[in-house]
């Protein structure tokens, strides 16, 4: 009889653990702090360009169940144009189209490939942005990329996930508002 009760709550306390994945996630990454100031930028133009092939950004393969696609509640584009535009007006750029410096930000990737046994789950993540910085007729081009891992025992906390995502987002924002030779080929004063 106890065999039994035992039986029944560690199926109960295991059901519970079974949650049904999201259709949707939500990312909220944070405004990158500049490491120095840009001297004698006063204006720049950003567009943000998904170039991604799909939709989702985070893709589950369970053994238990059909693969599983999540998107995100807003476009990664419009995220990362919103970050990149407060940190630059942070530093009192102005973020215009009429501006000489045009920044093109691609998002070249941006996934979450899960893989979620009975016990146990994997997660292997990866955000790639290209970048193209134009002033006059001179232009300087580059790829960043960040990548992130999760494991855990039992079933995936999605909220984990969403932070684990906005940490990468956070570094690679950061990484491209940072980088020194970007800043140096901004700062310059050819035309």
């Amino acid at each position: 009889m106890k065999t039994r009760a035992l039986l029944f709550m560690l199926s109960m306390t295991l059901a519970g653990c079974a949650s049904k994945a999201p259709t949707q996630i939500v990312l909220s990454p944070s405004v990158p702090h500049l490491s120095s100031v840009q001297t004698g930028i006063s204006a720049i133009s950003l567009q943000v360009v998904d170039r991604r092939q799909a939709n989702f950004i985070v893709r589950q393969d369970s053994s238990a169940t059909e693969n599983h696609l999540v998107a995100p509640a807003v476009p990664p584009s419009k995220l990362i144009s919103q970050v990149l535009t407060q940190a630059f007006e942070n530093q009192h750029i102005a973020v215009t189209p009429q501006a000489p410096i045009r920044l093109t930000i691609y998002i070249d990737d941006l996934l979450a490939d899960v893989i979620q046994e009975s016990f146990e789950y994997q997660v292997s993540s990866k955000v790639i942005l290209s970048l193209e910085a134009v002033k006059g007729i001179h232009s300087f081009k580059k790829r960043y990329q960040v990548t992130g891992s999760l494991s855990g025992s039992l079933q995936l906390d999605y909220s984990q996930l969403e932070l684990e995502l906005n940490k990468l987002i956070d570094q690679i924002t950061s990484d491209v508002l940072n980088d020194s030779e970007l800043n140096e080929f901004m700062a310059s004063s050819t035309k």
